[in-house]
């Protein structure tokens, strides 16, 4: 017992000194001002990259309209009454179960055209994704209490599989003949300005394997000169090097980023008029 007063005393003792010691050397800059509420609320709160959430936001209204609108039609299940999904905190399973189940097999296009099986699931993955945003955490497709919304989500994507709807074409890949000859028509060229901007979307896209819309778009923000820049090797061969942006679908730099943001090189093509590296001097 001794030797444990011993060690509080002296640990205490320790501790004083070393917050004196802090207190003598510690400025006012080494912390902020205290968080405001709304600001922690804020950072508390899930949140998703940037066309994600306008996709739930487009989900969550879709449900919300069928919603309001079945519930003013005559002998409303009660279970569909209370599966208001903007009052998440009054949401039971069972009666959401019952309400998606309706929901999907009710829910149609603008031009009243059946949804493709697959946008059904989208949908309901970015309604999982609201009620996760909003502390709850449901699994609609998961979890065993939602069997039934599970086989009736099921059973409509396989309906509508068998009726062809939603099956496209495969993209065709243009290939180097394709390139050649949107070269030689002067469809990629740097005659004006807005065909240099052109080109340069589609020889940045074709080197930097860009996503379509998120991160195009990326590259007028801010930070665009860090994101694209011009360089030489050892050898004095000049490059134009991508650094990948963390503001991207994949990589958001939060707990979940595995994978460190992609740094690419590429080289310019023998032809001075089609390379990328001069291209992009031009532009710049």
């Amino acid at each position: 017992m001794s030797h444990l007063c011993a060690f509080s005393k002296d640990y205490c003792q320790g501790f004083a000194e070393f917050k004196s010691g802090c207190e003598e050397s510690r400025s006012e800059g080494w912390f902020k001002k205290p968080t405001d509420d709304v600001t922690l609320k804020l950072l508390q709160t899930k949140s998703f990259a940037q066309n994600t959430e306008k996709k739930m936001i487009w989900a969550v209204t879709l449900y919300w309209e069928w919603w309001y609108r079945r519930c003013q039609q005559p002998l409303c299940p009660p279970q569909i009454l209370w599966a208001n999904i903007e009052k998440p905190e009054a949401l039971v399973l069972t009666n959401l179960q019952t309400a998606l189940c309706s929901f999907v097999c009710e829910v149609r296009r603008h031009d009243e055209k059946e949804f493709p099986g697959e946008t059904l699931k989208q949908i309901v993955i970015m309604l999982q994704l609201y009620l996760e945003k909003q502390g709850l955490q449901f699994k609609l497709i998961d979890d065993l209490k939602m069997a039934k919304f599970r086989n009736t989500l099921d059973n409509l994507m396989k309906r509508r599989a068998a009726q062809g709807i939603g099956h496209k074409e495969s993209s065709l890949a243009i290939d180097l003949d394709d390139e050649n000859t949107l070269w030689d028509s002067n469809v990629l060229s740097n005659s004006d300005p807005d065909q240099l901007r052109d080109t340069l979307f589609f020889l940045l896209g074709i080197n930097f394997a860009l996503r379509g819309g998120e991160e195009h778009k990326n590259l007028h923000a801010p930070g665009f000169d860090l994101q694209l820049t011009l360089g030489r090797d050892t050898a004095g061969e000049r490059f134009l090097q991508y650094r990948e942006d963390v503001k991207g679908k994949t990589h958001q730099g939060g707990l979940s980023s595995k994978v460190k943001p992609r740094t690419l090189k590429v080289y310019g093509s023998p032809d001075p008029s089609r390379n990328v590296v001069n291209l992009f001097a031009q532009y710049t």
